[in-house]
Formats: structure tokens, sequence, C-alpha cells
């Protein structure tokens, strides 16, 4: 006779089986299954084919949530529901090689969410979410972000040697370099917000100076005129007038924040850091923002002084407590100026994600992807950025820098440089880098379709800005292919004028001269080409020593120079 007890004995023994082949089979099985079967085949095995997600939500002022309901979801399906603890915290194990969004949310509390979320090859991640009471509403970059994610990389130091450039020719080497260094140009970090002198004529601005120097005690009189000579760029003449209002108001924060930032400007770097440290010590009370932007300017200002790891780690600190746009970009552009392209594109992507509308978020994911050696994601996120912002030149001044570098046909030069052409026909580099496209899309040299085309816009280019001397260059490369020496000759003549450091002119214009017959000026053309080439070289070779490269690690992998 079979007892209860075997019963269900044997019932468990059944279930566990069939489990069991439910298992192997979902792990044995084609990559169709859906994600309930990787996630169970990720669980019993715990190899590395998972990651361990965890995660903490918390309510705007920072207090871990306990209860609240959190969705893994890849793409629009939810593939897992669980609840944070007392501790406000969750977990999950993912497979490895998805992209998924987390959600968050808790009655009477407010919704977060964090996502796109890619696992590769760590084997664990850790998510923050922050729960507001409308974070699908509009934001602004002065808005705190619904969630921000801890950073998945460490920066641990410095090193004096550098390999900028990477693999590669030298034009693409040198184009890393200028890139990287060119998007920290796009940082808004110095400017002083809020301040009224950017609008004011000269007239206005000398009343708010006679206004201060009738009223030497009075601290507005003073701090407004500092303020509005700063936002004009007179940083030297807000000097005088922000040092006396600080005299008259030792801790207004804005005063303070405003005179570090004119010392800042003014290369005045000592006292700039001497203010900035003082008056992070002292303002508890102010805003995440205004702390933040404290923080912000003393990373400037380290950066500045040759201190680079200080620097990243007070950009850091600011986004971390303010991850507004500029705190986000700032952090990313100085991550990717000190050649650690990987973090940096962590960043950018952290920020795009936050603030979709800004395409210099896009552009710092692109020069992040090339220079890592990603060529085609570079020309897809600024290839996004100039439909974003269509009106803007900045996308399409690195479209064309690329393009410049670009062995290949891709067409979406000619398509969005032709755009920037023809939405900024006043603009020399607009008519130079779409002519370099066409040159570049051709088939080969006897392809004449559209040289007609090419030699207006290149002659377009000159005419409005006659220092051009690339312009100029690429007419050279024209008249040469079409036999007319002497109008090639002439091109070359005027790029070396422009630009007597050129070095590729030189080099044309020994070939053109030794296909006519002059050898002496061949021979003096070649001899310039070859010791510019030298400097050049010796040139770049400084720039690489005098960068300090960052040290850091990224998901437990440490890299000193990170892989191109």
């Amino acid at each position: 006779m079979i007892t209860n007890g075997e019963i269900h004995s044997g019932t468990m023994k059944t279930r566990w089986f069939i489990r069991f082949v439910v298992i192997v089979m979902a792990c044995t099985a084609v990559p169709t299954l859906r994600f309930k079967a990787r996630l169970l085949c990720a669980q019993t095995q715990k190899t590395a084919d998972s990651v361990t997600l965890y995660g903490v939500v918390k309510d705007a002022d920072g207090r871990k949530i306990m209860g609240a309901t959190v969705q893994l979801k890849a793409k629009t399906v939810v593939t897992e529901t669980t609840t944070t603890d007392g501790t406000g915290a969750f977990r999950f194990l993912v497979p490895i090689g998805g992209t998924y969004t987390l959600y968050a949310k808790s009655e009477g509390i407010g919704e977060g969410a964090s996502g796109p979320l890619e696992f590769t090859n760590q084997t664990e991640k850790q998510v923050v979410l922050i729960l507001k009471s409308n974070p699908s509403g509009p934001q602004t970059s002065a808005d705190q972000p619904a969630f921000f994610d801890e950073p998945q990389f460490t920066v641990s130091g410095v090193t004096d040697t550098t390999n900028l450039g990477g693999h590669g020719s030298n034009a693409t080497s040198r184009t890393k370099a200028e890139l990287t260094t060119e998007i920290t140009k796009l940082s808004e970090s110095r400017v002083i917000r809020d301040s009224p002198g950017s609008g004011l004529d000269i007239s206005a601005q000398r009343a708010l100076r006679e206004k201060a120097d009738a009223k030497p005690d009075d601290f507005a009189s003073n701090h407004e005129a500092g303020k509005a000579l700063a936002a004009a760029g007179n940083d030297t003449a807000a000097l005088s007038y922000l040092e006396r209002a600080a005299r008259l108001k030792p801790d207004d924060f804005d005063n303070s924040r405003a005179l570090a930032t004119a010392y800042d400007r003014a290369g005045n770097l000592r006292r700039a850091r001497e203010v900035a440290q003082a008056l992070s010590k002292k303002q508890e009370h102010e805003s995440s923002e205004n702390q933040a932007d404290v923080l912000r300017l003393l990373g400037s200002i380290e950066e500045k002084s040759g201190n680079p790891l200080e620097a990243v780690r007070h950009f850091q600190q600011a986004a971390e407590l303010h991850p507004s746009e500029m705190n986000l970009f700032d952090w990313g552009a100085e991550l990717l100026l000190h050649n650690a392209p990987e973090p940096a594109g962590d960043v950018f992507a952290r920020g795009h994600q936050l603030f979709p509308q800004s395409a210099r978020m896009l552009i710092g994911m692109g020069i992040s992807s090339y220079a890592r050696g990603s060529y085609d994601q570079a020309v897809e996120r600024l290839d996004e950025a100039s439909d974003l912002t269509p009106d803007d030149p900045t996308p399409y001044l690195f479209l064309g820098r690329l393009r410049s570098v670009d062995a290949g046909r891709s067409t979406v030069y000619p398509a969005k440089l032709q755009r920037f052409a023809e939405r900024h026909p006043e603009n020399a580099w607009a008519n130079y880098y779409y002519a370099l496209a066409l040159l570049k899309q051709r088939s080969s040299p006897e392809d004449t379709r559209n040289l007609p085309l090419i030699e207006s816009l290149l002659k377009n280019a000159v005419r409005l800005d006659p220092k051009l001397a690339l312009a100029y260059l690429q007419l050279g490369n024209v008249y040469g292919e079409s036999s007319d020496s002497a109008k090639a000759i002439s091109a070359y003549q005027q790029a070396t004028a422009a630009d007597p450091a050129l070095e590729e002119a030189h080099y044309r214009l020994a070939q053109i001269y030794k296909r006519v017959g002059d050898q002496t000026n061949a021979q003096r053309e070649l001899q310039l080409y070859n010791e510019l080439s030298k400097q050049a070289s010796a040139k770049e070779e400084k720039q690489r020593r005098e960068i300090q490269q960052f040290v850091y690690s990224v998901q437990g992998r440490s890299s000193a120079a990170p892989p191109q």
C-alpha cells in the first residue's frame, strides 16, 4: 500500500524532474527562446552567462523606500517584478547580452526609471532609482533627473605617457587628438549663470561702474557691476568690484562664486582655488545645484592647474550631486580629454538618456566612439545630433572633420553636409566640407560629374575665409587632376601663404613643380615638407607627453591605456 507521504514524495520528485528537463531544454535550445527561459538558465547555472543587477530605490530626498515595486523590462515586455526590502534594495539575475529598462513605483511617493541598461561581460551592476512625483514630465537642464546610475568605472590615477592617436595614419591620430580637445570647448562650465551683463552695451556697463564707484560701501551696486562686467567678458575689470563686494559680504554665495569664476577666467588660478575651496566648506545650506556649481568650478581650476585627477573627481562629484546636462557633459568631456573614451562614452550615454534633446551629448557619444575606434557608431551619433539641431553648425563641423580622414564612401556625409552648406551658405567651412564630401564620393579620378560644383564650393569657401588653407589645397588637387598645372601651382601657393605649416601643400607643390620640370622649386618645397613633417611629429609627441592619461578600471578590468 502506498502512503500519502510516498505519494507526496513521488509528486515532488516528478515536479523537480520536470523542472530539470525544462531547464536543460531551455539552456540548450535555439536563440529564439523567450526571456523567461534564459533567466531560468541563468538562475540555475549561476555562471558567467548572467549578471547580478543590484539596486536601491530612494525618494527625492535620498530616503530608501521599502516595499516599492520594481519591474525589469526587455523592450516593452515585463520580464521580472520584485519589491524592495527594508533597506530599499532589490536584486535581479539578468542574462548577458540583452538591453533592459528598470521601472520603480511606490504609491504616494512617485515613480522612477533607468535604462536602457546593457549587460555585456560584467559580473554585476548597481543602479540607484530616484522616485519623483512626475518623472515623465518635461525636464530642463536645471531639473534633477528622475534617476542616475552609479558609475561602473573608477579613475584611480594618471600616467604621464599617452597613446592618444592609437594605431593608424598620422591624419587619423592627429584627428583623434584634436577632436578630444575640441569637445571640451563645448563646455559651459565657466559661464556665470543669470548674469545681467551679457545683454548690456558699453554705455550700460559704464553706468553700472559709475554707480558702484560712487557707492564703494554698497554691496548690491558693486556685486551687480562685477557680474555684468564678467558676463561681458571683462573679467579683469570685474574683479575689482567683486573683490570690493566680497569684503562687504564675505559669506554671500553668489558673489563668491562669481569672484572665483572671474579669477579662474583671468588666469589667477591660485586665488580662484582659494575662494572656491572656502566656498565649498560653508555651503551646507545651499541647494544641490549650487553645491555642484562650486565642485564643477573647482574641476575647471584643477584641470587648468595641471591636476587632472583632482579635476575629474570634482566633475564626478558635481554630476552625482546634481546630474544636470551641464554637469554630466563636463564630466564626460574631462574623461575624454585624458584618453578615457570608454567611461566617457558611458557618461555621455547616461546624459543622452536623461537629456535626449541635448545635441552635445550625442556629439560626446560620437567622439567617444571614434576615440575607441568605432567609426560607424561615431558617424551615427553625429548624424543624429545634426538631425536634432539642423540649424546648429556644431554637429556638421564634427562630421566634416571625420569625413576628412574617412577612406570610405558613407552616404551620410554628402546629404548632411549639403544641408549644412544650404542652411549656412555664408559659412566657409560648410562650403569646404560639402566639397570634400563630394570629392571623396567620386568612384575614380575620371568621375568628373560634380567637379564644377566642387570647384564652385571651394572658391566660395576661400572667398568667405581667405585664410582657409585646406580649401586652397583641395582646389589645387582639382586643378592638378585636370592637368591645369598653372592653376594648381597658384592654388597650392595660396594654401602655403594662408598656412605655411600645411605640410601637404608643400608636398603637392613639390610634385607639380617636378612635373613641369622646375627641379629647383621642387627640391625647395620637398625640403620644406620634410622639415615641417619633423616639426609636426615633435610637436605631437610633446603634446602627448604633456597630457596625463587617466588610469581607470571598468567592470573589474583595469586599463592604463584603454583599447582603441
